[in-house]
């Protein structure tokens, strides 16, 4: 008698190659963009790295993820630099506070230009961005591991995505 779960192969809960592209897209923008154009930078090189990831997966949306990631970057650390956040290196509690602001505000902007009707449950990413920036910002880790954190967090979540899209939306 022949067992119909052993008659297919199973296929893995992640596929490792997208998120170790995905990790690795987001902590080489983080640390390129923050030695050659300081915090303000961060975020167009951070769009363009994981831009080269989404490329393959998301032709038709994914040159719009730059501009999403620069913007919501760049309103999130006008919100450093004019006092509206406190900055995330003064404390846990403001860390994760601001971590939590800029992953709300960079997640919604790349929900709205790419994300949105792409996926189903892509509001997820919202959350996901809130979660991954306010440990990524808390400072128990340090800002040099910034990009990872955020990278490692997020790229389960785009893998998850890309699983359960229909074939047309992803390339």
């Amino acid at each position: 008698m022949s067992n119909s779960n052993t008659d297919q192969p199973s296929s893995p809960l992640i596929e490792w190659g997208l998120w170790f592209q995905w990790v690795l897209a987001t902590t080489l923008g983080w640390i390129l963009g923050l030695l050659f154009f300081g915090e303000i930078g961060i975020g167009v090189v951070v769009g363009l790295t994981q831009w080269w990831v989404l490329r393959g997966i998301i032709p038709e949306r994914a040159n719009w993820w730059i501009w999403a990631s620069t913007i919501g970057w760049l309103i999130g650390w006008l919100m450093f630099a004019t006092g509206i956040l406190p900055p995330p290196e003064s404390g846990l509690n403001d860390g994760l506070v601001a971590g939590a602001a800029v992953g709300a505000i960079i997640g919604m902007a790349q929900w709205l230009f790419v994300f949105r009707n792409l996926f189903d449950l892509s509001i997820w990413w919202i959350p996901i961005s809130v979660a991954a920036w306010s440990v990524a910002l808390s400072g128990v880790l340090g800002w040099t591991v910034t990009g990872t954190v955020v990278g490692a967090v997020t790229g389960f979540l785009i893998d998850w995505f890309v699983r359960h899209a229909d074939d047309e939306v992803v390339g």
